[in-house]
């Protein structure tokens, strides 16, 4: 071991040998006091003056902190919403577009060759393929509108956080001032 390190190590094993010769098993428990009534003196010499004006600052250091949190609130709020109200409006489109489906479905119960449809011709073939291509697409809008529950799950989660951070922000003010 180099020089000035050696030292400070044989000086420290000199110290904790004299240290348990002198006080025995007693040694950890006089350091631990020590230690806590020199923590003590050090808090009790800083001046309340300066202990108020660490506090203030504190305190300001909270007031853009308070603000940013409420941003967040507040978008996350408005996420929210859109995506509540883009889920009932997809919800609603898909429900008409189920019932469209039953309609087409009970149409080609009845076995023809030509079904007549909103003033319009149409062979069996196409009417089939017209329900397939309608079945796939609601399909896709069924996936679509799972994909935004979850997605409006995660943001009702992000809000809670964000409403979180912001009481506890305000928690911490309240008890600092």
């Amino acid at each position: 071991i180099s020089g000035s390190t050696g030292t400070v190590i044989n000086a420290s094993v000199l110290v904790g040998t004299a240290g348990a010769v002198c006080f025995g098993t007693g040694l950890v428990s006089y350091v631990r006091s020590s230690g806590r009534i020199l923590r003590t003196a050090v808090k009790d010499s800083i001046p309340v003056e300066f202990e108020i004006q660490r506090a203030r600052d504190h305190l300001d250091d909270l007031v853009p902190e308070m603000h940013a949190n409420l941003r967040i609130v507040a978008m996350e709020e408005v996420e929210v919403a859109n995506l509540e109200k883009e889920i009932s409006k997809q919800r609603g489109s898909v429900a008409e577009e189920s019932g469209k489906i039953q309609k087409l479905r009970t149409t080609l119960n009845t076995q023809l060759a030509s079904y007549r449809i909103g003033g319009r011709e149409y062979l069996r073939t196409e009417l089939v393929e017209e329900l397939a291509r309608r079945f796939e697409g609601l399909k896709t809008a069924d996936l679509l509108l799972a994909g935004k529950g979850d997605l409006l799950k995660n943001r009702r989660r992000s809000l809670d956080a964000a409403i979180q951070k912001l009481e506890k922000t305000r928690l911490s003010r309240i008890e600092l001032a």
